[in-house]
């Protein structure tokens, strides 16, 4: 899926999930706000919903004007500030769930794309596939219209949250040739520990 462009105008985004573009900007925050008024969504509200493909605006802007780190550092931030299952309370059921919360925090005409009761996901908006390789190395395979840094981001913070204590290395590695960037359709992460 092509970074930046939703597949479906209709998909909107939980104003939750939004306000992590300002608030981890931290210091820079006033810029991450104009960043969002600049693309059409301005005095963004934790309750509402925004068109996907404005917030995708913004982070292109992100992209363009400040640099993947701060786009990262944004991914990093997502999983603590969204709604997410309760039952992913493990590294493996975590990763997995990335998707579930990815579709959960989206829907398409008033209707979630993922119902936490029914188990029922609606796909028109690019998944998070999770598969583990062996007993220290798992892969994520994201089909996704968002930026590959901030994807990243989401990643890793979700690993080193629920990482058993007693692992004291962790490294997600994208595969260059399976990149986004490179004109792939999606992002493989090699993820170690």
């Amino acid at each position: 899926m092509k970074q930046f462009v939703a597949q479906n105008p209709d998909v909107e985004i939980f104003g939750m999930a939004v306000l992590t573009i300002a608030e981890a900007m931290g210091p820079m925050k006033e810029m991450g706000y104009k960043i969002l008024a600049e693309s059409n969504i301005e005095n963004p509200d934790p309750h509402a919903w925004y068109k996907v493909q404005d917030w995708l605006n913004a982070f292109k802007l992100i992209s363009e004007k400040i640099g993947s780190n701060t786009l990262f550092l944004m991914g990093q931030s997502i999983p603590d500030n969204i709604p997410h299952d309760p039952g992913q309370n493990t590294l493996d059921k975590a990763l997995a769930g990335i998707n579930i919360s990815y579709h959960m925090n989206h829907r398409l005409n008033g209707e979630r794309l993922f119902n936490i009761e029914t188990g029922r996901l609606i796909d028109c908006i690019g998944n998070y596939k999770y598969k583990r390789i062996s007993e220290n190395n798992a892969e994520m395979i994201v089909d996704t219209p968002y930026p590959c840094d901030l994807e990243k981001g989401i990643i890793k913070k979700v690993a080193s949250k629920f990482m058993p204590e007693v692992i004291h290395y962790l490294e997600i590695k994208e595969k260059p040739e399976e990149c986004r960037n490179n004109g792939a359709d999606s992002c493989v992460y090699n993820i170690s520990w």
